[in-house]
């Protein structure tokens, strides 16, 4: 009886198992046509969406600077009170900077009645 037991021990051994876990008759339905998945994925979809923001925040900083009636860029107009000295620049200027503003297009195009 001892002989037996030290030639097949009654607990599990770590060798690996030869026999697999599915027959191949099933392995040949399978479609190998799927592409695998891109592991950059989450980094290319972050990097976009934080260059969508970037442009956003630019494109807003150039409408600021560009059309704002209270921003000048002359020397000698900077530390006068433009709507005390010409009401009425500044009163177009503040018209252009309402109606070319690209936010208040896309606001507007959502209130619009189809």
């Amino acid at each position: 009886m001892m002989i037996q037991s030290r030639r097949s021990p009654a607990f599990a051994t770590t060798t690996a198992s030869k026999m697999r876990d599915y027959s191949n008759a099933a392995d040949q339905g399978y479609d190998h046509k799927y592409p695998k998945p891109n592991a950059y994925a989450p980094v290319y979809i972050s990097l976009g969406l934080l260059l969508i923001s970037v442009s956003i925040g630019a494109f807003t900083a150039t409408h600021q600077l560009n059309r704002s009636p209270n921003v000048s860029l002359k020397n000698s107009m900077r530390e006068t009170l433009p709507e005390l000295v010409e009401p009425e620049k500044v009163a177009e200027e503040s018209e252009d900077f309402i109606n070319k503003s690209f936010f208040r297009k896309i606001a507007h195009v959502q209130d619009a009645d189809r």
